[in-house]
């Protein structure tokens, strides 16, 4: 990723939108899940597009589109640390443009 950010920045071009849409599933109960299931989830799902969106920002000049889940405000079998990763970037990023709306 960090590879990709710097080929980006070499170019110091404005970036006018970029969209963020990273997701896995490791689709087990909770009780199933082991602590590295969660760090890969969190790692792919909620920090790499924030990593990303920091990284980038001096190129931004548009918008950032982040793509979530409707699981990320619902419930459903197999599926306890993808919602939690994906509750998480919706909630950094709604707070993020109301602090960019200012």
């Amino acid at each position: 990723m960090d590879k990709i950010i710097g080929e980006i920045k070499s170019k110091n071009t404005a970036i006018d939108v970029l969209i963020n849409n990273a997701g896995i599933v490791v689709p087990k109960r909770y009780d199933e899940q082991t602590y590295q299931n969660h760090l890969k989830t969190f790692a792919v799902n909620y920090l790499a597009p924030v990593h990303m969106t920091i990284q980038l920002k001096p190129l931004l000049k548009g918008h950032v589109v982040t793509i979530a889940s409707i699981a990320s405000l619902l419930r459903g079998n197999n599926l306890t640390s993808y919602a939690a990763s994906k509750h998480a970037i919706y909630g950094f990023f709604n707070c993020m443009r109301v602090e960019l709306a200012r």
